[in-house]
């Protein structure tokens, strides 16, 4: 259903279906084009059939949005597919989603909720789509795209907690904030100035026009002229009183301080920032005590006039003392509304002059761990404790100077508690003017961020190993498909030769090599496997009684005869068996043993072009037993040694590397050492050789027996004329193979090649002697004919045969009741010698 969709989508978009047709090629070109870029896009794009809504297209990135595969998400039901949104927007989520067809314009939708993927935090999602009619199947779709904006969401939250504090702030002040764009000469006014005014919210437009026509007739001209002394940089700050128009006619003496706080490139204002304070009843007392003074001086040359004066004024005092007494009260109440708030943030706040700091709440104690006192005592001690690295980032929180000419100073730096812990902390310091705009003070606050940034940091290190992880499996991929591509070339390269030759001695050569190529073959398999049945943990170990001495000398022969294929012959090859414990025997896995030893070897042979390669063991103490592999090769530089173990890594990854292998050998080692209870490791040196050791514990077994070793028969001298076997393979190379291998015996031979096939010959057929069973069979798996089968014919010997050909895999087929196990590919004397067995 993906592929159609796009399809679909580029016959929507082709200009000239008819050229398309014409050029199936440019088609297969666009198709591939549009698949590429969908495939490799952040956002989810989607397609939902608007019926019955079901999902006809996602994209790859749904599963980074969801941590769900496009399966899982694309068989949900539509009643179960809701709850991947989260609770609090299902409701808005359908509504949204049912009424689209009211989307009488046919544009763009959008709507914003959150998803709750399989694992971590709820994201948010923007989802921009529309509704439109797909010719091909004459219905209603919905197309759409999916933008994650967890990120926006989460500065947005941010940012509303900010400006929800300096709200606070600023009602503890009891004063209003006005912000002043001057390029679009749009003015924000907040809701304390229009409370201070008596409007409505925004009952007046926000524009510098409004505001300047609400100003006293006699101010106006004071008013523009210090601002524009400002503007052009002649002064600090703005600071001046006015007479403002209330929304019931009267005049309100309003001081205003304001700052330019933004400016281009060329210096010329954009942003301009202030606050206003309702100074009338400040005003009222001043001009009342100002026509007192001057009624007094008119009143000088009479006494009764005078003494009136003076009561008048004396009355008056008592007024204002009274309503000095109310202001007073008032700003106690403010003063414990900014206590109040300032007590109980979790950030550090703190208050000084250029000298000390005159106040900090109980915060800093609990991020910093140390005393309020003992810092409002000597501040320089804030120093000691800042982390050496960040000491340069550091300004002390007194100090005015370095903020002298800035709206606020910024810095980021880590602090060490009396615990040794380093936390982060994110420093703001603000200027605080007085009444005449002099800088006499520092207002700041400290956030603690360390969680941020120990996100941050895993964040980074995921990523890191990510793209490590990324590159390595890229290498992998690129030398695996050469390692298998190499032996592949050699096998069916001479087997094409093998028909073209027929001299004896030609074809004996051409076959050896296609032998080799076949084992190498095999053996990237068999790492493969391993390497993944150790990730899974599932690699299991039969352990059984093994003579080190038979051991080794197998070791040895195999590697005599290597050598010769290498052409590597003038290299010395030791192997170092202890005569006094020569006919010791361990209790282990003899094969995983053999394993690990042949890696080492292969890897000493290849990388060793003169000198010798050795390898031996030793029993310490009678507890343990130490291997090692030594060579004169080209030696491993130190740098890569603690790496050699990892998975896929090699010295030389690069395509030019002189060696081959997959990367998965000493890996593969590693987990097989440990798994045997013992530990690997290396000593090398550049240029002069390398060797390895690994241990395993010397467990002696209850009773020490060789194994018994069968003899290899020829097929040649046995006659089973008289026997009937059953082959069930599905695999027409495979059945070929057996009937060639039993040519010579004269077997009566009969094939299935189904699991069904198999059951009715053997109810048919009771002069079947015996089944040969492939496991992995079509419909009907070989373990389900085994069972119909068994209940049959009960006596009836069926053997597996499997390419499953771990020592587990035998184990579980015995277990499950079949008579043998041979394992794929088929080796010819183990294959008759297990067939002798049931047929003799």
């Amino acid at each position: 259903m993906q592929k159609r969709f796009l399809q679909s989508t580029l016959n929507l978009k082709s200009k000239n279906s008819a050229e398309k047709a014409r050029n199936p090629a440019a088609s297969e070109y666009f198709l591939n084009l549009y698949e590429q870029i969908i495939q490799n896009s952040r956002d989810v794009l989607y397609c939902l059939n608007y019926v019955d809504f079901e999902i006809e297209y996602l994209s790859p990135s749904i599963v980074d949005l969801t941590g769900y595969s496009i399966d899982e998400i694309m068989q949900l039901p539509r009643n179960e597919f809701i709850n991947i949104i989260h609770p609090e927007d299902k409701e808005g989520f359908l509504m949204h989603f049912q009424s689209i067809k009211n989307n009488s314009s046919k544009k763009n939708l959008s709507f914003e909720y959150r998803i709750k993927p399989k694992r971590g935090i709820n994201r948010w999602v923007n989802d921009s789509h529309i509704l439109i009619f797909d010719p091909f199947d004459r219905s209603e779709k919905i197309i759409g795209n999916i933008h994650d904006i967890t990120d926006l969401k989460l500065v947005e939250n941010a940012l509303k907690r900010s400006r929800e504090r300096l709200y606070m702030a600023i009602e503890a002040t009891n004063d209003g904030m006005w912000d002043w764009r001057l390029d679009t000469n749009q003015i924000f006014f907040d809701l304390r100035f229009y409370t201070m005014m008596g409007y409505e919210l925004y009952e007046f437009p926000g524009s510098y026009d409004e505001w300047m026509k609400r100003i006293h007739p006699d101010d106006l001209e004071s008013v523009q002229d210090q601002l524009q002394k400002h503007l052009k940089g002649q002064s600090d700050q703005w600071n001046i009183e006015y007479r403002f128009k209330a929304r019931d006619g009267n005049w309100v003496w309003v001081l205003n301080r304001g700052k330019v706080f933004e400016r281009d490139d060329n210096d010329k204002p954009l942003r301009m920032v202030g606050t206003h304070t309702d100074i009338s009843l400040m005003k009222e007392v001043e001009m009342a005590l100002k026509q007192k003074n001057e009624d007094l001086v008119i009143a000088e040359g009479n006494i009764n006039k005078a003494n009136t004066a003076l009561t008048e004024v004396n009355i008056a005092l008592q007024q204002q003392n009274k309503e000095l007494e109310r202001i007073f009260n008032q700003l106690q109440v403010s003063e414990e509304r900014f206590r109040q708030l300032a007590e109980n943030t979790e950030d550090i706040f703190w208050l000084s002059d250029d000298k000390s700091i005159l106040y900090m709440n109980p915060a800093f104690e609990k991020v910093w761990g140390r005393s309020r006192t003992e810092i409002i005592e000597n501040p320089t001690l804030l120093e000691c404790w800042i982390h050496p690295d960040d000491k340069q980032r550091y300004r002390p929180w007194f100090d005015i100077s370095t903020i002298e000419h800035q709206s606020a100073c910024l810095e980021q730096y880590r602090i060490i508690t009396p615990s040794g812990e380093i936390r982060w902390l994110w420093s703001r310091r603000f200027p605080v003017y007085d009444s005449n705009g002099k800088l006499y003070r520092v207002a700041g606050i400290a956030s603690d961020i360390t969680a941020q940034k120990r996100t941050e940091e895993a964040l980074i290190t995921a990523k890191e190993k990510a793209l490590e992880s990324d590159k390595l499996k890229s290498a992998f991929l690129a030398n695996i498909s050469h390692e298998i591509r190499t032996p592949m070339n050699g096998i069916l390269g001479f087997a094409e030769l093998l028909k073209e030759h027929k001299q004896p001695d030609t074809q004996e050569q051409f076959i050896d090599i296609i032998t080799q190529s076949s084992t190498r073959l095999l053996h990237i398999i068999e790492d493969i496997v391993d390497i993944s049945k150790l990730e899974a943990g599932q690699l299991q170990l039969k352990k059984d009684a093994v003579l080190l001495r038979n051991l080794l000398h197998d070791i040895f022969n195999i590697f005599r005869k290597q050598q010769e294929f290498l052409g590597k012959e003038y290299i010395k090859f030791y192997a170092d068996i202890e005569i006094s414990n020569s006919e010791t025997y361990v209790l282990t896995d003899g094969d995983r043993l053999k394993q690990v030893l042949s890696n080492l070897l292969s890897n000493a042979f290849k990388f060793t072009d003169s000198g010798f390669v050795k390898f031996g063991y030793r029993i310490i103490e009678k507890e343990t037993i130490e291997f090692y592999v030594q060579d004169t090769g080209i030696g491993i530089p130190h740098e890569f040694q603690n790496q050699l173990f990892k998975r896929f890594q090699q010295v030389d990854n690069s395509n030019s590397r002189k060696f081959g292998g997959t990367g998965l050998g000493l890996a593969i080692c590693e987990g097989i050492v440990k798994l045997l209870g013992g530990r690997i490791w290396l000593t090398s040196e550049k240029n002069k050789g390398t060797t390895f050791y690994f241990t395993i514990p010397f467990v002696e077994p209850a009773i020490q027996s060789l194994p018994v070793q069968s003899n290899a028969v020829s097929e040649k001298t046995m006659d089973w004329s008289s026997k009937t076997i059953l082959i069930v393979e599905d695999d027409l190379i495979n059945l070929e193979y057996f009937k060639v291998l039993l040519y010579s015996t004269s077997i009566n031979l009969i094939s299935a090649s189904t699991g069904e096939d198999a059951v009715s010959i053997c109810t048919e057929n009771q002069n079947i002697d015996l089944v040969l069973m492939d496991l992995r069979l079509p419909q009907m798996s070989g373990y389900e004919a085994f069972e119909k089968i068994r209940q049959m014919r009960p006596k009836l010997p069926l053997i597996a045969q499997s390419a499953f050909a771990m020592a587990e895999d035998a184990a579980q087929c015995l277990n499950f009741g079949f008579s043998d196990f041979i394992a794929k590919p088929i080796n010819k004397n183990t294959f008759f010698n297990i067939v002798r067995k049931y047929l003799a």
